[in-house]
């Protein structure tokens, strides 16, 4: 057994370069004190519990992102490699020292080797995709882990059973109505009628097995499609045969019901769902969504460029700095811009939110390339653009500069407050033709960066809210980022002097 495992595990090494034919290569160097364990992870353990519509869900996409562990009696160590041997069971080898007591394995896209007795597992309210891969990214979500088992100073060869943490939903979306017609997909949302939480935070007790729910996102979950070029645009064929396909990971639940939401580049279509459905964990269930069939309106898309006062994790890109979730700021339907879009507005949709907390409208040796010239771009089809910033030029003292209004485009100086101002909306307005710009005067600005900002939207001809002096009505959790309560009276006050551009 002993010489099959060392051949095993220089298998493994080989695995992209070649095949294993005998015992001539190289051995693996193991540790003085420490031997190798064959672990296998047992799959076909989860097919006992397929119902109908429910199909097992294929693990073997992400075979790389195991991570395995032994636990002693004062520490969690180990690490591991892996191959597949079959369709159902994966065998892994890890290093163990013989005063090991149990061992456990885990799937897990951000996380290494774990060092906790505890590990947590996390499926996020916005699941972004990139490409066309129809599991690739979802598969990031599907989590699992292995019950731990229990080793001897004479263990060779282990089986775990494969337990996970999420359901998979494959969303087949075609029109049946308009074959000629080509929308381009934007995300796809599903909320839940019930309490019980569709995405979140599991923790697991590696040493009992044990798990539960930690803090929650809420009963909502969007797939966002994050197009690297226009060739990643997915659009929505005519045909049921055609379907395009959709991976979406939530909690399991035992009995949920809710309303799927498909948001194109045209219109916003409505699946109400009235039967409940099961989500068992590890399997899939399979959606048909006909456009025909949905109840529609148009989309009104509204993008946000702000600094931290407009970011919220999970809404901005993952490159981008975050300072909410903070104080009673919890979830992201507490901020403004969420508030004025989907509860304000009619047909509001978000487009992108390109916020980042600490930035400028100016340039900032900090955030190099982040300044919010840098970031105007970062828009998909906007029909509305909110700006708010300037609160952090004013805390830098950075400088005002001149109204150049006359200048070419590429002479304004992205260092001075008003030329980088100007730039701003101008590039804008070159880039997204027929965009109306809103501009956003925060009510920490100093004097003159606020008259600053009023002045320009004035020359642009562009609807400015000013909170300048208004700052007893917006309550602050830290410095100037306010609270629930002050993010509801500023959406209330820039859908009063905006609405005729909002429908």
């Amino acid at each position: 057994m002993t010489r099959y495992l060392r051949i095993f595990a220089t298998c493994i090494a080989l695995a992209l370069a070649g095949s294993c034919d005998d015992d001539s290569a190289p051995e693996p160097q193991i540790p003085e004190g420490k031997r190798p364990i064959l672990l296998k992870v047992d799959y076909e353990a989860l097919s006992s519990r397929v119902v109908q519509e429910v199909q097992p869900y294929d693990y073997w996409g992400i075979n790389d992102q195991l991570r395995l562990g032994y636990m002693t009696d004062t520490r969690t160590s180990g690490v591991a490699s892996c191959i597949s041997l079959d369709n159902h069971t994966a065998c892994f080898i890890v290093e163990a020292d013989y005063a090991a007591q149990q061992l456990f394995a885990y799937f897990t896209s951000n996380s290494g080797v774990a060092y906790n007795r505890t590990m947590t597992f996390d499926i996020p309210t916005t699941q972004r995709k990139t490409s066309h891969d129809d599991y690739g990214d979802a598969r990031r979500y599907m989590e699992f882990y292995t019950r731990p088992v229990s080793l001897t100073p004479d263990t060779e060869e282990v089986t775990a059973i494969a337990c996970p943490t999420g359901s998979m939903l494959r969303l087949m979306i075609y029109d049946s109505r308009n074959p000629g017609v080509k929308e381009a997909i934007q995300h796809v949302d599903f909320e839940s009628f019930f309490a019980e939480p569709i995405a979140g935070n599991l923790s697991c007790d590696l040493t009992t097995g044990e798990v539960t729910k930690l803090s929650t996102t809420g009963t909502r979950v969007s797939v966002v499609w994050d197009p690297i070029s226009d060739a990643d645009l997915l659009t929505v064929p005519g045909s049921k045969e055609q379907a395009q396909m959709i991976g979406m990971v939530v909690l399991p639940t035992d009995r949920v019901s809710g309303t799927f939401s498909v948001v194109t580049d045209q219109y916003t279509y409505t699946f109400p769902v009235t039967e409940a459905m099961r989500f068992d964990a590890g399997y899939e269930r399979t959606i048909w969504l006909d456009l025909a069939e949905a109840d529609w309106r148009e989309v009104c898309y509204v993008g946000v460029l702000g600094d931290s006062i407009s970011t919220f994790l999970g809404y901005i890109s993952s490159e981008y700095g975050a300072y909410y979730p903070a104080g009673d700021v919890t979830e992201v339907s507490d901020t403004y811009w969420y508030k004025l879009i989907y509860e304000y507005m009619t047909n509001g949709e978000l487009d992108i939110n390109s916020s980042f907390a600490g930035t400028r409208v100016t340039t900032d040796p900090k955030y190099p390339g982040y300044d919010f010239v840098s970031r105007c771009c970062d828009f998909i089809h906007p029909d509305v653009v909110l700006i708010h910033g300037g609160t952090n030029d004013t805390n830098n003292s950075v400088p005002l500069g001149a109204y150049d209004y006359d200048l070419p485009v590429e002479s304004l100086n992205p260092d001075e407050f008003r030329p980088a101002y100007i730039k701003l909306i101008r590039t804008m307005q070159e880039r997204y033709e027929g965009v109306q710009l809103i501009c956003i005067v925060g009510d920490r600005l100093g004097e003159n960066y606020a008259r600053s900002v009023v002045e320009i939207a004035d020359h642009f001809g562009l609807p400015c809210v000013n909170f300048y002096g208004d700052g007893d009505n917006i309550p602050k959790y830290s410095g100037s980022h306010p609270t629930a309560e002050g993010f509801s009276y500023m959406a209330r006050k820039i859908y009063e002097q905006t609405k005729e551009y909002l429908r």
